[in-house]
């Protein structure tokens, strides 16, 4: 208990830099990717969204958050025209341009295929062969291109959206043994979103955790730390997994 209301003391001293600045606001960019972002009634949504605006109310910081394309989105964080950026994975490359906060939510990215194929997955070899498509330029495309670095013969056909990944494999627009490198949380929604009926999850290929990502250019690693310890006091306190249970989606852990 001491330990805990120390902690509590240290994030409330820490955000006082950002009480006396009275103007300050920090701004988040995210892209439309339900079930973790996307807009309603014209604004930012999503469990995401609603974690990012709980820790700047405990903090009593103004946050502002657009949806924007993806590209442009990385794009003005890296130059620092805007101060965070979500849901992003964290990666050696980019913790050089981000301070990445601690994860948020668990996922993963996964093989898909219709229910009429056989196609079984044991290995990056089983790919061999078969037409993947993706949505990218994406954190999922790059992936899989890291994944068939030593796989002849897969093709990959790369889409502007991840609906149309998924109704292109609905469709046979891949092939009879064509497979999708997606979401899983994503696929899901859509999936039932849509009412697309024949296609089955084949496997979880790589497990992920989704964070937010701080401009370096923008934000000082102190700003960075104390939205990061506000975060982690809402993921012990259960206020985080209240708000990814609403929407079906996992505490990382």
């Amino acid at each position: 208990m001491q330990f805990l209301l120390a902690r509590i003391a240290f994030v409330i001293f820490a955000a006082l830099p950002f009480l006396n600045a009275g103007a300050q606001t920090l701004y988040f960019v995210t892209e439309d990717l339900p079930p973790f972002n996307y807009q309603e009634n014209g604004a930012a949504a999503g469990p995401m969204a609603a974690v990012v605006q709980s820790v700047c109310a405990q903090m009593k910081v103004t946050c502002k958050i657009d949806l924007l394309p993806w590209r442009r989105s990385i794009l003005l964080a890296e130059q620092g025209k805007v101060d965070a950026v979500f849901s992003i994975r964290n990666s050696p490359e980019r913790a050089r341009i981000f301070y990445f906060s601690t994860p948020v939510v668990d996922t993963a990215y996964s093989l898909y295929a219709r229910d009429s194929s056989k196609f079984v997955f044991h290995g990056n070899q089983d790919l061999a062969g078969h037409t993947v498509g993706v949505y990218g330029p994406s954190g999922t495309s790059i992936t899989l291109d890291e994944l068939l670095k030593s796989v002849s013969g897969a093709k990959t056909v790369t889409e502007i959206d991840n609906i149309s990944v998924l109704r292109l494999l609905s469709t046979g627009g891949y092939g009879d043994d064509g497979l999708i490198f997606i979401n899983r949380d994503v696929a899901d929604f859509m999936i039932q979103k849509t009412g697309i009926r024949n296609l089955r999850k084949v496997i979880d290929v790589k497990k992920m955790q989704y964070c937010i990502a701080f401009s370096k250019t923008s934000i000082s690693e102190s700003q960075f730390r104390r939205f990061d310890d506000t975060l982690n006091l809402q993921m012990r306190d259960g206020t985080v997994k209240a708000i990814l249970d609403k929407y079906k989606l996992k505490q990382a852990d």
